[in-house]
């Protein structure tokens, strides 16, 4: 069998129990339901005042401008790396018939051909590490972003609300229809 609790055996108060009294206009009803609503949101969380909201939008629009000229610029990136891999892996392919022509060539030729290929590599390699450094910056800053825009609160606002209303226990239950913002 499963009781109640000593806390929900009391009145329960909900926002929609405005609409318990017949003899009121149903527009003032609903005004008083969503100020209750309201008051009882604002209990939960704290909203932000008209000026805060104004400067949290254009906090956020700076955010979302600054991940998008950073993924602009991360695009441009590896499409540049792109190419240099392919330019990469053309001189490797160019290096395997030397290599086999390299039997015929005489030990000055050979050297010469080897420091050259060596030389590439070893730029190769340092390009490698660069682009290692590079990712590492473009982590922390996409890091950073990210930390910044989940340390600002989110702004809510109801544009429409369904109200249901419980036949049996008369209960009216309010549902925000639309809310304000990019998550929607």
């Amino acid at each position: 069998m499963v009781e109640r609790s000593a806390e929900e055996r009391g009145e329960r108060d909900w926002p929609g129990r405005v609409f318990e009294d017949d003899q009121r206009d149903y527009a003032q009803a609903m005004l008083d339901y969503v100020a209750a609503s309201q008051a009882q949101t604002n209990r939960e969380t704290r909203t932000p005042k008209p000026s805060e909201t104004v400067s949290l939008k254009a906090q956020k629009r700076a955010l979302r401008q600054e991940e998008d000229r950073l993924r602009l610029e991360r695009r441009a990136i590896r499409q540049q790396r792109a190419q240099e891999d392919t330019a990469w892996k053309t001189l490797k392919e160019q290096r395997r018939p030397e290599r086999a022509a390299q039997k015929h060539r005489t030990g000055a030729e050979r050297k010469a051909q080897d420091e050259r290929w060596r030389t590439l590599r070893d730029q190769r390699h340092a390009t490698l590490q660069h682009r290692e450094a590079e990712d590492a910056h473009w982590r922390a800053q996409r890091r950073s972003l990210r930390s910044r825009s989940d340390r600002l609160p989110l702004v809510t606002a109801w544009i429409a609300i369904l109200v249901m209303t419980d036949n049996c226990t008369r209960q009216c239950l309010g549902l925000p229809l639309f809310v304000a913002g990019a998550p929607v």
